[in-house]
């Protein structure tokens, strides 16, 4: 993991962070119930400790892990939807709609749809799946759907029972699982940008 920052305040109980400040210096800091102010840019390549508050910006290039309960006051994700991880009877692409059933959790739509495959999600829930095919599903947000032209912008989907997988223009009074945020004016196949909401 890779920490970067311009100007990091922190308070840290009996911890120690090994890293460098530039290419050529290799900086050891050792914290023993004191405060730090480290005014100049910090890589570490491993960090411990079992109290840490900082004040200022702090930039991850990699995967941070915690292991206890993230808590603050706002989230913000570029990506869109909040998304589930199931267990799936193949390896979907995204945007296919997809119903719980199947031979495990979730499998292609036919006549009915219960959600879409994500893209890029802004938020992932059960992750740390080993075992089998585990695809993530849009509870809520935004997210490319196939579909089935032609489609306006606004129309509301619903699955197409001729091409499982891909949504059509919804008729009236049919169950809608996303809400077309583009267009597809051609009778071709392909992919809108959509709001969604998993229906059950």
């Amino acid at each position: 993991m890779q920490l970067s920052t311009e100007h990091l305040t922190a308070h840290i109980d009996d911890a120690k962070i090994m890293g460098y400040g530039s290419q050529s210096d290799t900086v050891i800091i050792d914290w023993d119930n004191d405060s730090v102010n480290v005014n100049v840019p910090l890589y570490a390549e491993d960090i411990s400790c079992n109290n840490l508050t900082a004040a200022g910006d702090a930039v991850f290039t990699g995967t941070a892990t915690f292991s206890n309960v993230i808590q603050g006051c706002s989230l913000c994700a570029q990506w869109a939807d909040l998304a589930e991880l199931y267990r799936s009877d193949a390896d979907y692409e995204p945007g296919t709609l997809v119903k719980f059933g199947g031979e495990f959790e979730i499998t292609v739509a036919d006549e009915t749809a219960n959600a879409v495959i994500t893209d890029k999600p802004g938020l992932i829930l059960n992750g740390g799946q080993a075992d089998g095919i585990y695809k993530g599903i849009a509870l809520v947000g935004r997210t490319p759907v196939k579909v089935i032209g032609p489609v306006r912008k606004f129309d509301r989907l619903m699955a197409d029972p001729q091409h499982p997988g891909f949504a059509k223009t919804a008729i009236s009074g049919a169950d809608a699982v996303a809400v077309a945020l583009g267009d597809m004016p051609t009778e071709h196949a392909g992919a809108v940008e959509c709001a969604v909401k998993m229906a059950l």
